[in-house]
């Protein structure tokens, strides 16, 4: 996936395919996605009655970053 950013991200916007520019939308979805998983780790830390194998516990995953990962 990184490389594929990489090459994508050198090209123009404007000479970028919609799938393309998916991608990277996507990887951007799936980043802000990683900083809000790692600010609930603080919160869990924090309050010993919220289970942390609980998935309600945690923030969804974006449907960006899942058609990204789908993609690869």
């Amino acid at each position: 996936m990184a490389t594929a950013a990489a090459v994508i991200s050198a090209k123009e916007a404007s000479a970028r395919t919609e799938d393309e520019a998916s991608i990277l939308s996507g990887l951007d979805d799936a980043i802000g996605w990683v900083a809000q998983m790692r600010g609930r780790v603080t919160e869990l830390a924090d309050d010993p009655t919220l289970d942390i194998a609980d998935d309600a516990n945690w923030p969804p995953l974006p449907d960006g970053a899942r058609d990204v990962v789908d993609k690869f």
